[in-house]
């Protein structure tokens, strides 16, 4: 659970508190160049052995379905979108001040769905539950990057991980899938952080990497 939020406010002189990965160590030199990277807060996901065993049957379905690279699953929290690399010290500090009194949980992965449908599957998803914590992280990250001058997102958060994307028809064989596993348990998981991460689009697929990490508690 999280402790009610103090309000403390946010303080820019906290980066020892930050886990960088080494490509996005703070440095004037790498700002002065305005370096911008589509970003995102996220929870990494482990994959179960449930969740390998379902991302080896959506690989069986054809070039239509493309599965999610076990090592890139997570949960996103909030997407940032193109994101200057000269705003990341105060994103990281607005992440630490959301979840520095939540204490570690864990997230029970159930139910296969689909967007925007079932029937007409474009992203393939499983869900993730958690009682308080994970609701109070995503309400308080919102309410500190509104404050920083992001936007409102656009559309309601859900807690899910995506598993699969869909690119063209698919075969009878995933609608079969998302019938049988819609109530279907995948694991549970524990988490432990919150990770500032970035997104680099490859012809094989996107690359995720963290930029910082935050521990929970």
């Amino acid at each position: 659970m999280c402790v009610v939020d103090r309000q403390a406010p946010i303080a820019h002189s906290t980066l020892r508190a930050a886990v960088w990965h080494p490509a996005f160590l703070p440095s004037s030199d790498r700002y002065h160049l305005h370096v911008v990277a589509k970003t995102f807060i996220a929870i990494k996901i482990p994959a179960t052995r449930q969740l390998r065993h379902l991302l080896d049957q959506l690989g069986r379905l054809g070039r239509a379905v493309r599965p999610v690279v076990a090592e890139n699953l997570h949960l996103t929290l909030r997407f940032l979108g193109e994101t200057d690399e000269a705003r990341f010290a105060s994103i990281f500090d607005t992440m630490r001040v959301s979840v520095e009194t939540c204490d570690p949980f864990e997230l029970t992965l159930s139910g296969l769905g689909a967007f925007p449908a079932v029937h007409r599957p474009s992203v393939i998803w499983v869900g993730a539950k958690q009682d308080s914590s994970l609701p109070q992280i995503v309400d308080r990250l919102e309410q500190r990057l509104n404050e920083l001058g992001l936007p409102p997102q656009d559309k309601p958060w859900s807690a899910h991980v995506t598993l699969a994307r869909v690119k063209e028809h698919p075969p009878v064989e995933l609608f079969d899938l998302l019938r049988s596993n819609s109530a279907a348990s995948f694991g549970v998981v524990p988490v432990s952080s919150v990770d500032l991460m970035t997104s680099t689009l490859r012809p094989t697929g996107p690359l995720y990497s963290v930029a910082a990490s935050v521990s929970l508690g």
